[in-house]
């Protein structure tokens, strides 16, 4: 099998993944207007998880288009101007395309790939939110309630980029179309994801999540070895 057959699969398995953590996801945020505050720290981690798989399930398919050609902008009429404005605004967030930096120091991780061809089947639960912290006991501030906050906006804008890949994908290659074109007059971005491991990556994590957790670093191996080879 080619380098290209083994991204497939892992595409393939990444998608699953990400189908599963959003089921979860919509089924402990959409349920209720309050969840317990052990229920959110879970259900943040699956989101960076999910959103960590999608945003490199992109960037592989980004890095398989053409190059975008420069976009061509004309001045706006006024009445082009006023038409615009007069047009209903969509509330949902855009999906975004990177991940933070390190703050302070710059540090680079060896990512264990040994096992990166050998994929994990499916369980058939993903996971379940809502379990005491990994590593310790519950704390007794868990079992109070909170609201999702800005969890929501952010599972709305996973699922419309889960619902046009495609189109999340000539996002990311217009971003690194510019970017490229920007480092030709000064310093400028080119990876969009962190160094190092991807989000949520632990050994907990894994033994918790083994089939998703799985996927993330298949993903990642694939869409570092696409980028270092763009």
């Amino acid at each position: 099998m080619t380098l290209e057959d083994h991204t497939d699969i892992a595409l393939a398995r990444g998608w699953d993944a990400m189908r599963g953590l959003v089921a979860s996801l919509n089924a402990a945020l959409t349920a209720n207007s309050l969840i317990r505050v052990a229920a959110r720290r879970e259900a943040l981690v699956l989101l960076r998880q999910a959103e960590a798989l999608v945003r490199r399930a992109i960037l592989i398919m980004a890095l398989r288009l053409p190059e975008p050609k420069p976009r061509v902008t004309h001045p706006a009429s006024a009445e082009t101007l006023t038409h615009l404005r007069a047009l209903p605004r969509t509330d949902t967030p855009a999906f975004p395309l990177t991940e933070p930096l390190p703050g302070t120091s710059v540090f680079w991780v060896v990512l264990d790939l040994d096992s990166a061809h050998a994929f994990h089947e499916p369980p058939h639960n993903v996971g379940t939110i809502g379990a005491a912290h990994e590593g310790g006991e519950q704390n007794p501030d868990e079992d109070q309630f909170v609201e999702p906050g800005g969890l929501i906006a952010r599972l709305t804008a996973l699922q419309h980029a889960l619902e046009a890949p495609e189109k999340q994908a000539r996002r990311m290659a217009r971003w690194l179309t510019r970017q490229r074109r920007a480092r030709e007059t000064g310093p400028a971005r080119l990876d969009p994801l962190k160094l190092g491991h991807p989000p949520t990556f632990t050994r907990q994590r894994r033994q918790k999540h083994p089939f998703s957790t799985q996927a993330l670093i298949d993903l990642h191996h694939f869409a570092r070895a696409a980028l270092d080879s763009s």
